[in-house]
C-alpha cells in the first residue's frame, strides 16, 4: 500500500515552554536565498581554482614548448585540458539548472505533499528556528493522508551541524 501524504505537522513542544518556530513562507525563502548566495560564493571560488589550474597548465605547456621539453608540454597541456573540460561541464550543468528554475520550497520539504511507496522510506526536512538548547529531543509528527487517515509518530531529534 502506498501512503499519499496530504499534510504533515510537527509538534516541538518543550518542557520549559520556550518559543521556537518552524521556518516557513517568506522566512524560508530568505533562508533559501541566503543558502543560494553561499553556494554562489563557493562556486565562484571553485571557478577561480579551475582558472588557476588552466593558467598554470598553459604556462607549463608554453615553457615546455620553449625549452623543447615534451614531458613538461604534455603535463601543461593535460592540466589545461582538464581545467577547461571541468569548466565546460560545470557551465553546462549551471545552465541546465537555470533553465529548470529554482524551487523556493523544495519538494523534499516536510510540508510539501508526498507519497510513500510500500515498505520504503522517504527523507524530508524542516528548518527550525529555536534558541540554543531550548528544544525537546523528541517531536511528534502528525500525518494526514489524501484519503483522510491520520497517523502519529514520535521522532528522536538530532542537531545537524552542517546543511
Amino acid at each position: 500500500n502506498w501512503v499519499r501524504v496530504d499534510t504533515a505537522e510537527v509538534d516541538l513542544s518543550n518542557a520549559d515552554g520556550q518559543p521556537f518556530n518552524i521556518v516557513v513562507g517568506k522566512d524560508l525563502i530568505a533562508w533559501g536565498e541566503a543558502k543560494a548566495e553561499e553556494k554562489k560564493m563557493k562556486d565562484h571560488n571553485g571557478e577561480m581554482s579551475t582558472l588557476g589550474v588552466m593558467l598554470a597548465g598553459g604556462a607549463l605547456a608554453v615553457a615546455g614548448i620553449l625549452s623543447k621539453d615534451n614531458s613538461l608540454t604534455t603535463i601543461g597541456t593535460a592540466a589545461y585540458a582538464g581545467g577547461a573540460s571541468w569548466a565546460v561541464a560545470k557551465g553546462y550543468s549551471d545552465k541546465r539548472k537555470q533553465v529548470q528554475g529554482v524551487v523556493t520550497v523544495p519538494e523534499s520539504h516536510l510540508y510539501a505533499p508526498f507519497s510513500l511507496p510500500s515498505k520504503t522510506l522517504v527523507k524530508r526536512w524542516v528548518l527550525i528556528n529555536v534558541p540554543s538548547g531550548r528544544i525537546s529531543r523528541i517531536a511528534k509528527l502528525k500525518i494526514k493522508t489524501v484519503e483522510g487517515d491520520t497517523m502519529e509518530y514520535s521522532l528522536n531529534l538530532q542537531k545537524q551541524t552542517k546543511l
